[in-house]
C-alpha cells in the first residue's frame, strides 16, 4: 500500500490505532505517512505513541510539519509533547532545536515551562 493510500485510511481510524500501526511500521515509512496525515490526526496518534517512537518520527519528518505539531500537541497535552521533546532532545539536539525555532512563541513558551517542571519531578523539590 503506498503512503498516500495509508494515509487517507488513517485518516477514518482513531489515534490510538494509528499509533500503535506507526509504532511497528519502519521510520522512513512513518515518515511518509506523517507527513500525509492532517496535522490534528498526527499530533493525537504522536501524542499517544512510545515517546522515544514520537520522538524519533518527529525528528525526522519536515520540520515545518513538526513544528505544526508541537504548537497543536501543546494545546492538547502539554505535559505529554514536554516528554516528547525532552526526549528528542537526547536524540538530536540540533534538530529539536531546528524545531523549536519554527514553534510559536507562546507555545514554545508554555513548552519550556512544562520541560522544566519534568526536571523537578525528577530531581524532587529544592530544600
Amino acid at each position: 500500500m503506498k503512503s498516500s493510500e495509508a494515509s487517507r485510511i488513517f485518516e477514518r481510524t482513531s489515534a490510538e490505532r494509528v499509533a500503535r500501526i506507526l509504532e511497528r511500521t519502519n521510520l522512513e515509512r512513518a515518515v511518509e505517512i506523517v507527513e500525509r496525515l492532517s496535522i490534528e490526526k498526527a499530533v493525537n496518534a504522536i501524542l499517544v505513541m512510545d515517546r522515544t517512537v514520537s520522538a524519533s518520527l518527529i525528528l525526522e519528518i519536515n520540520v515545518d510539519v513538526a513544528a505544526q505539531i508541537v504548537e497543536k500537541a501543546v494545546n492538547l497535552c502539554v505535559a505529554r509533547i514536554a516528554e516528547i521533546i525532552e526526549r528528542a532532545t537526547s536524540i538530536n539536539l540540533e534538530a529539536t532545536i531546528s524545531i523549536l525555532e519554527r514553534t510559536d512563541a507562546k507555545a514554545l513558551a508554555e513548552l519550556i515551562v512544562e520541560i522544566s517542571r519534568l526536571r523537578e519531578k525528577v530531581e524532587g523539590p529544592l530544600s
